[in-house]
């Protein structure tokens, strides 16, 4: 602001210059009115941010709270839902520590205010001074005069303190910027806070949905350290889906239990390719899709036990189909073999295989089972028995039609071999009879006729070329069998009737009988050499009454009636005689030329 001096202390133009330092003071006084004003309007603004920011921090701090009390609900939900309470947590301090900034700058901003205010006053007390003097230079040119040097000096002063009211003002201004900078931070921080405890809120709600939808329970005391997880692990599941997947897309193992310190040598084990070892790390060198292997005595072993109170029992099933088509005649249907370490390999000692023995057709599966052995010397097994789907057995080959048993296995092995022998012991329970070989076959209940039926039918062995047979027997009782009170080489208990016969040779040949024959009423007795006047009878009735034979004439003591007959070459006459006093007086009967 100018400052204008006078020419002289009376002229027109000193009262003009007093007058204007009046307008300039009373000019300055209303600036500083304004400047006044502004800074009022500044402090009420800063005091509005401070509050804002107040409120936006109380906001952040509950925000804070919630967060906090949101992220300890997730804590226990799941590690990712604690990850996100953390998370927020970290957020929510963040916000707090902005809004503890907010604060600061509300504070700092209210107290530039209340300086803008504080020279504000003084610059409207300096005013109203320059305005006094204004009024007293009006009244004495010598005094307008002093009091305009000092109108000018306060003006100036005031004009210090309206500028100094003004960068107050700004400094208001800036702070409250900062402030409403720092609460709008915050409250983004709060935002953010409050989001990372819903995001946290949510992901807990839906570790718990998930929980509560897949019914799982997992009781664990598992800790883990790198790749490796200690401790038992329970989990209970009940969902329609798999409970358990593991993928394995590289060349290990899917899944190995151990039952000792790793590596265990005979753990259980799925492979990559889904074969499975117990007892053994390497299924697959088995080529099998399934190995159960131990090095302990009595092991491996497997056991299927059915323990329901019912009559079923336990059930192995070995099933055949071709690629979904029916399978065909002597398609084979399972194989058990019983195989043995050589040295180098393991070569089958014995099998049982099953085959489809004929056309199989909807609800018909004719079958037949195999038994094989290796003979010692061979390595791989020949069949030695045979079941068919006719139930007929085969021994040494096929069973054919109309045999039910077929034994065609060569008979070897001793100087005197047996084809089939009994050999049992007889319990002391047995106290009727002991039937060793029974036939008791019967007919079907229909109309038909059956030519013969033999209960034990012997016919000729066919003689191979080069081959002899000195004696061939149909029927062979031992010497030896002498052992009991009454032994029967051949016993036959059929009563007397039409076409009946104990026994019956119909054969044309001699019938030849080492011992003597007792037929019924007749005894047939063989001597070596015949008695001089008989000793024995040959024939002889129940009654005693037999015939004799002897050479030369009579004299054994024989029944009245029996009858003598003398074979030697003598010259007489007198060839048959009868006893006729039951002693030895018998009387020649014929006589012969």
């Amino acid at each position: 602001m100018a400052i204008y001096r006078g020419t002289g202390s009376t002229g027109t133009g000193g009262e003009s210059d007093f007058a204007q330092l009046a307008q300039d003071a009373e000019d300055a006084a209303a600036a500083a009115l304004v400047s006044e004003n502004n800074a009022e309007l500044a402090e009420t603004n800063a005091e509005t941010a401070a509050s804002q920011a107040e409120s936006h921090a109380y906001l952040a701090s509950l925000s804070e709270s919630q967060a906090a009390s949101s992220a300890t609900s997730a804590s226990g939900s799941a590690s990712t839902a604690t990850t996100q309470a953390t998370n927020a947590a970290n957020s929510a301090t963040a916000a707090a520590t902005s809004a503890s900034n907010a604060s600061t700058s509300a504070t700092n901003a209210a107290n530039s205010a209340t300086s803008a205010s504080t020279s504000a006053s003084t610059a409207t007390t300096q005013a109203t001074n320059a305005a006094n003097s204004a009024t007293a230079a009006a009244s004495s040119a010598s005094a307008a005069l002093t009091s305009s040097t000092n109108a000018a000096s306060s003006a100036s002063t005031a004009t210090t303190q309206a500028t100094n009211a003004s960068n107050s003002a700004s400094a208001a201004a800036t702070s409250a910027t900062n402030a409403s900078n720092s609460a709008s931070a915050a409250s983004t921080s709060a935002t953010n806070a409050a989001n990372s405890a819903t995001s946290a809120s949510t992901s807990a709600t839906n570790a718990a949905a998930s929980a509560a939808a897949a019914a799982a329970t997992v009781t664990s005391k598992v800790s883990k350290s790198g790749d490796t997880m200690t401790g038992p692990l329970i989990v209970g599941v009940n969902t329609s889906t798999d409970a358990l997947r593991i993928t394995q897309v590289g060349a290990g193992n899917a899944l190995v239990v151990e039952d000792s310190a790793n590596p265990d040598a005979t753990p259980f084990v799925v492979d990559s390719a889904g074969n499975v070892g117990i007892g053994t790390s390497l299924p697959s060198a088995y080529g099998a899709q399934f190995v159960l292997a131990s090095s302990s005595a009595n092991n491996p072993t497997l056991v299927s036990r059915n323990a329901v109170n019912d009559a079923s029992s336990s059930s192995w099933f070995f099933d055949k189909e071709r690629a979904g088509a029916i399978v065909q005649s002597n398609d084979s249907l399972a194989k058990i073999r019983f195989r043995g370490f050589d040295g180098a390999a393991f070569p089958t000692a014995a099998s049982i295989e099953t085959y489809v023995d004929g056309t199989p057709g909807t609800n018909d599966m004719p079958g037949r089972l195999v038994f094989s052995t290796t003979a010692d010397g061979a390595s791989s097994p020949t069949e030695r028995m045979r079941i068919d789907s006719a139930g007929r057995v085969g021994i040494g080959g096929s069973p054919a039609a109309g045999f039910n048993f077929n034994i065609v296995q060569p008979i070897t092995g001793a100087t005197t071999t047996y084809a089939l022998i009994n050999q049992g012991t007889i319990n002391s329970g047995v106290t009727s009879a002991a039937n060793i070989f029974t036939s008791a076959v019967a007919t079907q209940a229909t109309a038909f006729n059956i030519g013969s039926v033999r209960h034990f039918f012997a016919f000729n062995t066919s003689i191979g070329a080069g081959s002899s047979v000195t004696n061939q027997y149909g029927f062979f009782a031992e010497s030896t069998l002498t052992g009991a009170t009454n032994n029967y080489g051949f016993y036959s208990n059929i009563a007397a009737g039409t076409g009946r016969y104990n026994f019956y040779a119909a054969g044309s040949a001699t019938n030849y009988f080492a011992g003597d024959i007792e037929a019924g009423y007749i005894y047939a007795r063989k001597s070596v050499a015949t008695p001089a006047g008989g000793t024995a009878a040959y024939l002889m009735g129940a009654s005693n009454v037999g015939i004799y034979f002897g050479s030369g004439a009579p004299t054994v003591s024989a029944n009245k009636g029996s009858l003598y007959l003398r074979t030697d070459g003598s010259t007489t006459n007198d060839r048959m005689y009868v006893n006729t006093n039951g002693g030895t007086t018998w009387t020649a009967v014929i006589t012969a030329a």
